[in-house]
């Protein structure tokens, strides 16, 4: 019997220590580690080309100075899904300026693809901003602004759809 008690009060004790560790991370991470593991998820989500998981992101206040909304974000991504296979994005740098509940993220990262069909591996740099809120109590992509290149939100057929 003693043997059994031994058993549950050390996995008691070990249950209570992994809430406690788990709570002073989060308490120590702050918003920037917060959004630091935003990005990255985001990034991983796209690989997988999991477009459901990366709108997910998004707030529904989105709006870009090319006159994109939510709506037409996901649908850029349905088509650059469509014509690429093997998406990987590596980033390069990663800046967090974050004031109150608004936060400015600059990013710069190689971005691979394959067009389908093709054996040819494409690649381009790519350096945006992405502008996030906190929106009950999570951060969401509220604008992207893509310094390099300059239209990879504009595509011609998003264009023709307005």
């Amino acid at each position: 019997m003693g043997k059994i008690k031994n058993i549950i009060v050390t996995a008691i004790v070990l249950f209570i220590g992994l809430i406690l560790f788990s709570a002073i991370k989060s308490i120590l991470e702050g918003e920037e580690g917060r959004l630091r593991r935003l990005i990255y998820s985001a990034k991983r989500a796209i690989e997988k080309e999991d477009l459901i998981r990366s709108i997910f992101y998004v707030s529904f206040d989105y709006q870009d100075k090319y006159g994109n909304d939510r709506s037409r974000l996901f649908l850029i991504g349905k088509g650059l899904v469509a014509e690429y296979d093997n998406i990987s994005i590596k980033i390069t740098e990663l800046e967090i300026d974050i004031k109150g509940e608004n936060a400015l993220v600059e990013i710069e990262a190689l971005a691979y693809g394959q067009r389908q069909g093709l054996e040819v591996i494409e690649y381009d740099k790519a350096k945006l901003k992405v502008h996030f809120k906190k929106e009950e109590g999570k951060w969401k992509i509220i604008e992207l602004e893509f310094l390099q290149p300059e239209d990879i939100l504009y595509l011609p057929g998003i264009a023709q759809a307005r």
